[in-house]
């Protein structure tokens, strides 16, 4: 006869947790801080373990690569299109110290999250990278809150340097109301269709002297770089090194646990299948209609990596946040 070894519990609706100690515990002492100033962090040695495998994961960057090929008619500016399951970002997207991270930078504290999937990135010295963002619909933000509680991740799996990194506005996120103020028109004249926002030309040098410069912020090998949806971001634009990033980017799962913070993005269904057969997104994080050939496509090479742990496998949608086991860990 089998014996309950653990106490059923029940479903977790609440769960609180002081995010200034899961920094300092998990990114050192006066992280919190830095956090709450600059807005964007750069987190060093949090996947130092990592190197373990370093040859087994630029092997299998060079795999994505070959099978990519050449691209003369569409500048991928280092974005690695048919790369989203690949070994590393499975082991990363399954990691409980950035989940924990990630949940703690988060301004309402979203702790039901999701990996999206997200391509990788792989920019080769001299290639053409430079671009500057902001990853909201600037106007849904201003009227539904949309992207408000968002919170962007990038590990970095090679040393970068100011020529090759991504730039940032440290702590822009405290003059992001008022920037927006002085950018109505342009904002309200706007009729693309896509929730990435490209500033280039948007953000001018009056902007810059009132409200931040652009700065480098190279991340060291097996580092991990954290940013709120309200910081200007962009990339150098010509790196002089081999630069290899990857970028799992958690979303908040809504009470219901099927739809998203992010109504535009897929649903948690759909997510879950992504991340169970491999496949690429019918809708890339933000909304977006992925390049052609990505929706539903699974890389030959790629193979399932799943952790024997339950608050990963969450992570990924193959358990549910309510399930006993989840909410157990």
């Amino acid at each position: 006869m089998w014996r309950i070894t653990q106490p059923v519990l029940a479903p977790q609706k609440d769960f609180y947790f002081d995010a200034a100690q899961v920094f300092n515990r998990f990114a050192g002492q006066v992280s919190w801080d830095h956090w709450l100033q600059d807005g964007t962090l750069i987190l060093p040695g949090i996947f130092n373990h990592l190197c373990q495998v370093e040859a087994e994961i630029h092997g299998e960057f060079d795999l994505y690569t070959f099978h990519m090929g050449e691209q003369p008619t569409l500048p991928t500016m280092g974005w690695m299109r048919n790369m989203y399951h690949s070994g590393i970002q499975q082991l990363v997207y399954q990691d409980p110290v950035l989940w924990a991270l990630t949940a703690a930078a988060c301004p309402e504290k979203h702790w039901r999250l999701i990996a999206y999937p997200y391509n990788a990135k792989s920019a080769a010295p001299g290639q053409r990278t430079g671009f500057l963002h902001l990853d909201l619909d600037i106007r849904r933000h201003q009227n539904e809150g949309l992207g408000s509680n968002m919170v962007q991740s990038s590990v970095s799996l090679t040393e970068e340097n100011n020529e090759g990194c991504t730039q940032v506005v440290h702590g822009f996120h405290k003059h992001f109301q008022k920037w927006v103020q002085t950018k109505k028109d342009t904002i309200n004249s706007r009729v693309s269709p896509h929730s990435t926002t490209a500033i280039k030309g948007m953000y001018t040098a009056e902007d810059e002297n009132r409200f931040g410069k652009l700065e480098p912020a190279p991340c060291p090998a097996w580092g991990v770089r954290l940013s709120r949806a309200d910081i200007i971001h962009g990339s150098t634009s010509k790196g002089t090194q081999l630069r290899r990033v990857i970028f799992p980017w958690f979303m908040a799962i809504n009470a219901d646990h099927n739809t998203m913070e992010n109504p535009d993005c897929m649903d948690w269904e759909e997510l879950a299948q992504c991340h169970r057969d491999l496949v690429g997104p019918a809708k890339e994080s933000l909304g977006n209609q992925p390049r052609e050939g990505v929706a539903g496509v699974r890389f030959p090479g790629a193979i399932p990596m799943r952790s024997a742990f339950s608050l990963p496998q969450a992570l990924v949608g193959l358990k549910k946040w309510t399930d006993q086991d989840v909410i157990f860990e």
